[in-house]
């Protein structure tokens, strides 16, 4: 569950302060945008769960976990000798909307402070020493890649129906101690 409420303060952060609407950005559990997503949706999904460096025995639980935010753009319908000038001025857009939510996620604080806030609400979490202990870190962008049509709900015959671009968040270190 720590995963879950990791990924609700993040959808809940860039909601909040990189200035997206709700209709813009939400948990998925798969990088399928809804068939109702407008030309721009963020998608906060499930990162990797890794040991972390006081794992060590069977005392201690200490994991490390991620977040992924991906970031679609439709893409407008255009012939295929266009696609390649369309994909460069969209990388403006993408730079953009990196950026911004770069700024919310990126070593802050607050997304730590309400995930185990929430954690410590659902019971998860007995105190401080139970949830996490740094904020997620940038850790990779990935490269804009083509969405197939039945990821962005495209129409029939539309074989691209959107850009995506996928950032990397690491670092959210969470130990505890095994009852």
């Amino acid at each position: 569950m720590s995963e879950v409420h990791l990924m609700l303060a993040v959808r809940d952060r860039i909601r909040e302060h990189a200035d997206y609407e709700d209709k813009h950005c939400d948990v998925e559990w798969d990088e399928y945008a809804p068939a109702t997503a407008p030309d721009l949706y963020i998608m906060v999904l499930f990162g990797s769960v890794e040991a972390g460096q006081f794992y060590k025995n069977g005392k201690v639980e200490d994991r490390v976990y991620g977040v992924n935010v991906s970031i679609a753009l439709r893409a407008p319908r255009v012939p295929r000798d266009r696609q390649r000038k369309l994909w460069i001025e969209m990388t403006n857009s993408f730079h953009r909307h990196v950026n911004n939510i770069m700024a919310q996620i990126d070593f802050d604080y607050t997304v730590q402070a309400n995930a185990n806030a929430q954690m410590i609400l659902d019971g998860e979490a007995t105190g401080a020493c139970d949830t996490f202990i740094s904020p997620l870190r940038f850790q990779s962008l990935g490269p804009i890649r083509p969405a197939p049509a039945e990821i962005f709900a495209g129409t029939p015959g539309e074989s691209v129906a959107a850009l995506v671009r996928t950032i990397r968040f690491r670092g959210a270190h969470r130990p505890s101690v095994r009852t």
